[in-house]
């Protein structure tokens, strides 16, 4: 829970379809889905997005300013990358 905003409500989607040939047809409907719902959310839970695709915030703007300061102090050549799609 980390780099996890938490509130009341947790909903995840996933897709299964049974044929290869179907994936052009079904393989955007969770991420579009939630992109419709993206007016209704307060944020992520981290391990659940595909954040290249679809960027959404996992932690409170403090967490992230710690995070940055903590990061400068021990790793001030920017070595190690930082967190995908952050918003």
């Amino acid at each position: 829970m980390a780099y996890s905003l938490e509130d009341e409500i947790y909903l995840a989607l996933y897709g299964v379809w049974k044929h290869a040939d179907d994936d052009e047809k079904y393989s955007g409907w969770a991420q579009s889905s939630m992109t419709a719902m993206a007016h209704l959310q307060t944020g992520i839970q981290l391990a659940d997005e595909n954040l290249g695709a679809r960027p959404a915030p996992f932690a409170s703007a403090e967490a992230m300013e710690r995070l940055d300061r903590v990061r400068a102090e021990y790793d001030p050549q920017g070595r190690f990358y930082s967190w995908m799609g952050r918003v």
